[in-house]
């Protein structure tokens, strides 16, 4: 702050008023300012209609706050998503007060394995109740060994996955892993819902088998936590989002993660316009070369979804979501500068 003038002081005696200092006055400024803005947030929020939740965006640049930061205070039926920025693939931990849930582990690169374990480790991890293979792909599955190793406990730990095996080292591997810690396994079936702490989970897919892609073989599930919900559709292909539309599944969410890293084999118009999120997620990493997300697929998307709502993995490395079911914030471990920071 620059340097204040010095001013003569008041006797003691005096009834003059003390003069009010410049930093005093634009102290008072700012506070009335800041007030304005609530209230007219307030306002904003109650014409929405948002039954008096609202987003708070909070920004952070270090990757330990962006692990804390959304887990301090946590309070009894909160729920925190984390989309971990593992590259070109996918991880994602959900974290209830009844324990926690891996949807995909990433690739079987030695630096993946640590990292994956280490920030699972960070975030409170010590076991995972519930581990989601969402089909047979390496940069979906290849981390497994490593995480059920260090996380799985026999008699505790279920594994969602598709009924269809691959060749690949990647699966046999999982299937080891699996196999040594004594995982119970089990088939999505289309429609049946179940529940881990205040986040209730319902299967969306697949719905049908004999599929040419493995892809289509892809586990999506919808979460509920109150009003808030999340879409995670590994990579089913417009096939599959179709018949997840044909089977009448509720879809409508909140957050979409979407399938596939942005691929132009998925994000259909039919699927986004059923969905109708207001957050999108894509797991993607810089540079790839699949050129994910497909332009085609931006390009639809903003139109769906406010561009400072659609979080990458790519540009704003770990993206966490907390929600207590009403509320939402949302962490980044890379600054946004176009994002208010909000409270």
């Amino acid at each position: 702050m620059p340097a204040t003038k010095s001013k003569k002081s008041t006797p003691r005696n005096s009834t003059k008023p003390r003069k009010t200092s410049k930093s005093a006055l634009r102290k008072k400024k700012q506070q009335k300012a800041a007030l304005l803005r609530a209230l007219i947030i307030t306002l904003i929020v109650a014409l929405l209609g948002l039954g008096g939740g609202y987003v708070v965006h909070r920004q952070v640049t270090a990757e330990r706050d962006v692990l804390h930061l959304p887990l301090e205070n946590m309070g009894a039926g909160d729920v925190a998503v984390h989309f971990i920025d593992k590259g070109q693939a996918d991880a994602v931990l959900i974290q209830t007060d009844d324990g926690f849930m891996l949807i995909d582990a990433a690739r079987n690169t030695l630096a993946n394995r640590r990292d994956l374990v280490g920030y699972l480790r960070q975030a409170g991890v010590t076991e995972l109740r519930y581990v989601v293979a969402t089909h047979p792909h390496a940069d979906h599955i290849g981390g497994f060994p490593a995480v059920l190793d260090e996380f799985a406990v026999a008699g505790v730990t279920t594994m969602i996955m598709p009924n269809v095996s691959h060749t690949t080292a990647a699966y046999r591997n999982m299937i080891s892993a699996i196999e040594r810690n004594q995982v119970r396994v089990q088939a999505p079936i289309s429609g049946e819902s179940f529940s881990l702490g205040s986040a209730e989970f319902t299967i969306l897919a697949p719905n049908g088998s004999g599929f040419a892609d493995l892809n289509d073989y892809s586990v999506a599930m919808r979460m509920l936590v109150g009003e808030i919900s999340f879409i995670f559709a590994g990579d089913a292909t417009r096939l599959s989002e179709l018949q997840m539309i044909s089977a009448g599944h509720y879809l409508n969410s909140t957050v979409l993660m979407l399938p596939h890293h942005g691929s132009r084999t998925s994000s259909s118009a039919e699927f986004l316009n059923i969905v109708s999120p207001t957050y999108a997620v894509i797991s993607v990493g810089a540079g790839n070369s699949y050129g994910h997300p497909h332009q085609v697929v931006m390009d639809r998307l903003i139109q769906r979804v406010d561009e400072q709502n659609i979080f990458r993995t790519d540009q704003d490395g770990h993206i966490v979501f907390r929600t207590d079911g009403t509320t939402l914030q949302i962490f980044t471990s890379v600054e946004r500068p176009h994002i208010d920071p909000g409270a």
